[in-house]
């Protein structure tokens, strides 16, 4: 039996109140020979986007009714093949009646209504409403998509006085933009009003990201360029996936970002850099202003934190890097919590960090590393000049405390300088250089190496070792031999000959280094009348008058006569300067007070008294 399907009606789009509604009603008339067909049938609707039925690009799935009643031939039935199926492109509908497959395709004709809607597409209405509202049901989808594939503006939206673009989202993106070379959104605002206002209970107000361009690019000729408002989010919210920044604020006379907090521990402005060696959290730059300027009148002008970069990285040819003034707080205040430095400064011909305190108990420049034994609070570092510097008319130049690490700590890399030292001290005012002080019964100095010095004095001079007995549990401790003379000591054991007589042999620079030679020989086990019987010449002098292969210990000293020794001869006696008379190098071995000392601690108060402020609660 042969049938004839005969299409009575063009397709129609159901219009309906729902907007995810996506079925059509579909009609048709089924004839064989010529007749109309009774009865029930079973029916398949196969959707494809070519009219040959060679051609299977097939679109989404089959739709099959079974069983479908027929009057006169004619049927009526709801066809949904999804949202997708039908864009701009042409579509055919392939029938199929109780398994027979009916030729040509039909295709998918426009109803009157979708005439309306081809593009390009103008219209006005006055509506107190939305002229255009789209909303998209689905978890993933996107209600509003526009895409220009050339150098035009994929959503373009113009209001005189109200909004351009205006989008709501409880908790996704009220508006996405995504742009591959320009501007992910572009707002100008000529008068008054804002380029861009984005409102946000808790979560974004603006998200903007640009692999290489601008995520946000704001102007205002009087008003704000960007103005953000949140209530418990991020008012703006940047981000720079390639190389570009997250926010780029420049100003010809203003300021290029200008941030306020009203709350008590609110910021101004966040900068966070998470991840890369050159990230920056805050760049600035400025032509002839500054590049970041920050006002606090009782908190923190500029607050950096770093997991493991550069918390402040500032960067100036002729003025500051970084300039801060504070009334009561830290002028600057820098921490990081990873491996990097609270504050790096590197001077190229200049100074690093330049701290200067007006206040007789204030600091210049403090730093504080509160755990971590290779912690440092203050870190300075000069190519040419100095890492730290420290000045001061009355006070402290530099000041380190720590309550468990080390105060100071300067290391030398061992480069070519004319001062390759870890820490230099320098008094050219009959002051101390480098002035240490323990009143815990510690070391004052300690020095794990190698110790210099020019010329050296002290009340005790004794040298400590592990106990050669007992090296686990006890020292070993001697004091030194005393002498008003600057006296070399040599001594050693001879044999004598066979006609009881030997030369001692000494060092080849010993009369070009002594003086004054004087001997002691001690007969070892018996008794004989030893003398020297030739003074020393050429570096050696002869023993005589004992036997033969008797040993004889011999003891020579020499008083220095070489350069150093003549420069730096010791005055046995001096007299205490005018401003030392009466104290004393070591006060508690005469019963006075610390004050009393000649070299007292600074400020006349040991470091265990000092009190360490902290400038975060410090008022």
């Amino acid at each position: 039996m042969k049938r004839a399907l005969i299409i009575l009606a063009a397709f129609a789009a159901i219009v309906a109140s729902t907007a995810a509604q996506t079925a059509f009603t579909y009609q048709g008339q089924l004839m064989q020979s010529g007749l109309p067909v009774s009865g029930n049938v079973n029916l398949v609707f196969t959707l494809y986007d070519d009219p040959t039925l060679t051609v299977n690009h097939q679109i989404g799935n089959p739709i099959t009714l079974n069983n479908q009643p027929l009057t006169n031939g004619l049927f009526t039935v709801p066809l949904d093949f999804g949202a997708n199926a039908f864009p701009s492109a042409r579509r055919w509908v392939q029938e199929s009646v109780n398994g027979t497959t009916l030729s040509p395709r039909q295709e998918v004709t426009p109803t009157p209504y979708a005439l309306n809607l081809r593009l390009p597409f103008a219209g006005n209405a006055s509506v107190n409403g939305n002229t255009f509202a789209v909303t998209n049901s689905f978890g993933t989808g996107t209600a509003l998509y526009g895409h220009n594939l050339d150098n035009g503006t994929g959503v373009f939206g113009e209001s005189p006085n109200g909004i351009g673009v205006y989008g709501q989202s409880d908790t996704g993106y009220a508006v996405y933009a995504q742009s591959t070379d320009g501007f992910g959104v572009w707002a100008e605002a000529d008068g008054t009003g804002s380029g861009v206002y984005a409102i946000s209970d808790s979560g974004v107000g603006v998200n903007a990201g640009s692999n290489s361009g601008i995520g946000v690019y704001g102007q205002s000729d009087t008003g704000n360029g960007v103005g953000g408002q949140s209530t418990g989010g991020t008012a703006v919210w940047a981000q720079a996936l390639g190389s570009g920044y997250g926010v780029y604020a420049r100003s010809d006379l203003g300021s290029g970002i200008y941030g306020v907090s009203f709350a008590s521990n609110g910021t101004g402005v966040v900068g966070e850099a998470n991840n890369g060696g050159n990230a920056y959290g805050v760049f600035g730059t400025s032509a002839n202003g500054y590049g970041v300027h920050a006002s606090s009148d009782t908190g923190t002008g500029v607050y950096a934190g770093s997991n493991s970069g550069i918390g402040v990285y500032a960067q100036s040819t002729t003025g500051n890097g970084v300039f801060a003034v504070s009334t009561s707080g830290p002028a600057v205040q820098a921490q990081t919590s990873g491996s990097g430095y609270g504050v790096y400064a590197i001077s190229e011909g200049g100074t690093g960090i330049y701290g200067v305190s007006f206040a007789k108990d204030r600091t210049g420049v403090f730093g504080e590393a509160l755990n971590g034994s290779t912690a440092n609070g203050v870190f300075g570092k000069s190519a040419n000049g100095n890492g730290v510097y420290g000045q001061t008319t009355s006070g402290t130049g530099v000041y380190g405390h720590t309550t468990s690490g080390v105060g100071v700590y300067g290391s030398a890399d061992g480069g070519v300088g004319v001062y390759n030292v870890g820490v230099y001290g320098f008094s050219n005012v009959g002051g101390d250089g480098i002035y240490g002080f323990n009143s815990t019964g510690g070391y004052a100095g300690y020095f794990d190496g190698k110790l210099y010095a020019t010329s050296a004095s002290s009340s005790i001079k004794a040298f400590r070792i592990d106990h050669p007995v007992d090296p686990e549990n006890k020292y070993l401790q001697h004091s030194s031999v005393e002498s008003p003379d600057m006296m070399n000591i040599y001594n050693g054991n001879a044999i004598l000959g066979a006609n009881g007589e030997t030369w001692v042999e000494l060092p080849t620079y010993f009369e070009a280094l002594n003086r004054d030679f004087r001997y002691q020989l001690t007969c070892i086990g018996q008794p004989a009348l030893v003398y020297i019987k030739q003074e020393i010449s050429g570096n050696r002098f002869l023993i005589a008058g004992g036997k033969k292969g008797m040993k004889v210990s011999w003891q020579v000293t020499g008083i220095r006569q070489d350069p150093a020794a003549n420069l730096y001869r010791i005055e046995v006696e001096p007299d205490k300067a005018d401003k030392d008379r009466g104290k004393f190098l070591v006060p508690e071995a005469y019963g006075q007070p610390k004050e009393s000392g000649i070299n007292p601690p600074p400020n006349q108060e040991s470091t265990s008294d000092k009190k360490i402020e902290n400038p975060e609660v410090k008022k």
